[in-house]
């Protein structure tokens, strides 16, 4: 089953997987350090009008550049290729599990065949009484001898 992998198309696959799953959390990174910054700013804002005074809401948004700055840095490990190995092992495991499942169905499809019907085979049927009765193909009205 292995020797019919492409493993060249199976590689480039994998490969441009890595790039995608790499931007998107890149994406995913920015877009959530950006709306924790904005989220825990209208709490510190609000925060600055209440009984806590500035203190908390200096506090609120030294925690919303901390959430900051931890993003950026992994969004900097995906981008220096930290995660390399562990996301391309996951992709490539999915992918060549995919491959090898088309692989399987295009041999099922090919291999499987009308089941063969039998052309000498008696008919039978059940009678009003519960008698199994035997047609012959030339005669389906009469009844078989027992």
């Amino acid at each position: 089953m292995s020797d019919d992998l492409d493993y060249a198309a199976l590689s480039a696959r994998v490969e441009k997987a890595v790039k995608t799953q790499k931007r998107a959390a890149q994406v995913i990174f920015f877009a959530v350090s950006l709306l924790m910054l904005a989220v825990l700013g209208v709490i510190a804002l609000g925060l600055s009008f209440t009984i806590g005074g500035m203190e908390s809401a200096l506090i609120v948004l030294g925690i919303g550049w901390l959430i900051t700055i931890m993003m950026q840095f992994f969004s900097m490990l995906f981008g220096l290729g930290v995660f390399d190995n562990s996301l391309r092992r996951q992709i490539l495991a999915r992918e060549l599990g995919v491959q090898m499942l088309e692989q399987h169905l295009a041999r099922v499809e090919n291999t499987e065949r009308e089941k063969p019907k039998r052309e000498s085979a008696e008919r039978l049927a059940i009678s009003e009484d519960g008698e199994l009765i035997r047609y012959d193909d030339q005669e389906p009205g009469r009844r078989a001898s027992s």
